[in-house]
């Protein structure tokens, strides 16, 4: 799923994913894919989500059907939104019997800069008159 390059488990940028759905089709039977959406979490919120394939037509012929999405850039999880140790990915496909299944995948993004404070002892006084 997520295909950039994360260190130390962390991602510290947006994360593109790539998405690959295919649907078996045992003894070239099959219903054919009616949606696949996503959605993303950050600590259990949602913060994205979308459709990424649909199939509306009505009465369809075998070969209108697709038996497999596959896109190496289907969504961006924005780090600015999901700045978090829990990052939840959710793909979901369904076929158009109702068939579903769902993948998820947890992650981490830390974009926060680390804060530094600077802090002296000024009222120790030496040799009478330094602080």
């Amino acid at each position: 799923m997520p295909k950039e390059e994360e260190k130390n488990g962390l991602y510290k940028k947006d994360v593109g994913v790539g998405i690959s759905v295919t649907e078996p089709s045992p003894g070239n039977s099959y219903a054919g894919l009616k949606d696949v959406t996503y959605t993303v979490y950050r600590d259990g919120i949602e913060t994205q989500a979308g459709s990424l394939y649909h199939f509306s037509k009505e009465e369809p012929q075998l070969n209108d059907l697709k038996k497999s999405y596959d896109d190496a850039h289907a969504l961006t999880i924005l780090a600015k939104d999901n700045n978090s140790n829990d990052v939840l990915l959710k793909i979901k496909a369904v076929d158009n019997a109702g068939n579903q299944t769902v993948k998820e995948e947890r992650l981490s993004i830390d974009i926060t800069k680390p804060r530094v404070t600077l802090s002296f002892d000024n009222n120790r006084v030496e040799n009478e008159f330094l602080f």
